[in-house]
């Protein structure tokens, strides 16, 4: 989720491309021109990969699902974090994001897919933060979020 690039103002998750097997990654960063002044290539810079949420062993197998769950506060405050989560269990949470998150609401994107290949249940997004009880109890529902829809 941007208006602008994967280090700029984003939250995204991704499979790494070299490592056998893949992690998986949570990325959060603010505004660029804070965190990276000098603009060092990601693959060069400390400060990129400190950002980073990295499960080295996620759970992704043929034949079963994975709910995957991202939750932040407070970005752009400051005082921001994001967790993330696989089948109801915290995986991490960020350190303290304290840069500007600028976004543009009428530019900001959800891109979902790219370069995925493979199955897609449901998207969700909530107007707040959920607690680690309630992260628990969807990864739990038996339909999925359907159940809740009259």
């Amino acid at each position: 989720m941007t208006d602008k690039a994967y280090n700029d103002s984003a939250i995204w998750v991704d499979f790494t491309k070299d490592d056998k097997p893949r992690h998986f990654r949570l990325g959060v960063f603010g505004d660029l021109k804070k965190w990276n002044p000098t603009n060092l290539p990601s693959d060069k810079n400390p400060a990129f990969t400190s950002r980073l949420i990295t499960v080295a062993k996620p759970p992704f197998r043929r034949g079963a699902w994975t709910h995957i769950v991202i939750t932040h506060t407070g970005l752009g405050s400051g005082k921001g974090v994001a967790k993330l989560y696989l089948d109801g269990k915290l995986q991490g949470t960020t350190e303290t994001i304290g840069e500007p998150f600028l976004w543009s609401r009428s530019r900001a994107a959800i891109r979902l897919g790219v370069n995925y290949i493979g199955l897609w249940d449901e998207l969700a997004i909530f107007n707040r933060a959920l607690s680690d009880r309630e992260v628990a109890e969807l990864h739990w529902l038996k339909g999925g979020l359907a159940s809740f829809r009259h």
